[in-house]
């Protein structure tokens, strides 16, 4: 069971970042499960039957053919190769005890955490994009499975993959290896707190006339309090304002949320 197992292992993960900039509007001092959410932020594809290999697979095998899938891992390979070490011994390991489940919780814990520390430095372009997927799939789960809204926002596994469109998927990945191999911005700015909430105030009683909602009913929402698809739909609108911001305030509003520190006061 084990080959294919980590295919469409990153999927998903942008939930439990969304979640914890949400939450960091709120409270930034107290982040809301930073580890927890974004480690435990992805989706698996079907694993691969073992009857479709002859022979037991290597683990040199087993991620030669995950890079052929997903290019994010020859990115992880050749730009940070302390971490690839870390996927091949947690598939050496999953070989010899055949538990998939101790495998996918191994990968999350090693894999995306990776991911989302490019995404404060990504470029203007690629943090846009990045936003713009997650509201897209925010408004998914509360069109298709409002009762995952929970579960997506704090990074658990919602089975994204399988719920997801192919080409959402696609972007997805594509986004994560674009994380990977682009230049970081350098000394990239970030919003302090007090623009923080110099920008958000005038946006929470737009959210709450366009949801049809009180401002008090907001601020529980992304408090994960309410009906779950509120807590989505909130998500999703937020992020949809912030990205209506002029260019520059959008992008240190942004890069402060979706980073794993506190911004400045």
């Amino acid at each position: 069971m084990i080959p294919g197992v980590l295919t469409g292992a990153v999927m998903g993960g942008i939930g439990g970042l969304i979640g914890w900039g949400i939450g960091k509007l709120l409270d930034p001092e107290n982040p809301p499960r930073w580890i927890s959410a974004i480690c435990v932020a992805i989706a698996l594809v079907a694993i691969r039957p073992v009857s479709d290999y002859i022979n037991r697979p290597s683990p040199e095998s087993v991620l030669a053919d995950l890079e052929k899938q997903e290019p994010l891992y020859s990115a992880i390979r050749t730009k940070h190769p302390e971490i690839y070490e870390e996927v091949r011994q947690a598939v050496a390991e999953g070989i010899e005890t055949n538990d998939t489940a101790a495998l996918r919780a191994k990968i999350r814990a090693v894999v995306l955490p990776t991911i989302m520390e490019w995404v404060p430095t990504a470029s203007s372009g690629t943090l846009v994009k990045f936003t713009e997927l997650a509201t897209e799939q925010l408004r998914y789960v509360a069109r298709v499975r409002p009762e995952a809204c929970p579960q997506f926002l704090t990074g658990r596994d919602i089975g994204a993959d399988r719920l997801f469109p192919t080409e959402m998927n696609q972007r997805e990945l594509a986004l994560y290896n674009t994380l990977l191999i682009e230049q970081p911005v350098i000394n990239a700015q970030r919003a302090s707190e007090s623009e923080i909430g110099e920008a958000i105030i005038p946006i929470v009683p737009r959210l709450g006339a366009r949801l049809g909602i009180t401002e008090a009913q907001v601020l529980d929402a992304a408090q994960q309090k309410g009906p779950p698809e509120r807590q989505c739909s909130v998500a999703a609108e937020l992020y949809d304002e912030i990205l209506k911001l002029p260019a520059t305030s959008r992008d240190r509003l942004l890069r402060a949320l979706l980073s794993p520190t506190t911004p400045p006061r």
